[in-house]
């Protein structure tokens, strides 16, 4: 119900959120900037298709892009705050 959000909300952040919906792919700092920029880049070649969330070697999530041609095609991409 609405009072129990209220009362417990249950909040997670992003990294984790986006770890548990989708596949997790990690790239090193030069292609994490390139897709955090909204710039294609080669996908690994263990990628699943469909959309992964994308880490730097870092631990922060990058992106959500989709694996398709063998290239990470952002779709949103999350800026540091």
């Amino acid at each position: 119900s609405l009072e129990q959000l209220r009362d417990h909300p249950d909040v997670i952040d992003l990294a984790t959120a986006a770890a548990a919906a989708f596949p997790v792919v990690t790239l090193e700092p030069e292609e994490a900037i390139r897709a955090r920029h909204g710039v294609k880049v080669a996908a690994p070649p263990d990628a699943p298709a469909g959309v992964v969330a994308v880490f730097d070697s870092g631990g922060d999530v990058v992106s959500l892009c989709e694996v398709t041609g063998g290239l990470l095609k952002p779709q949103t991409v999350f800026v540091d705050a």
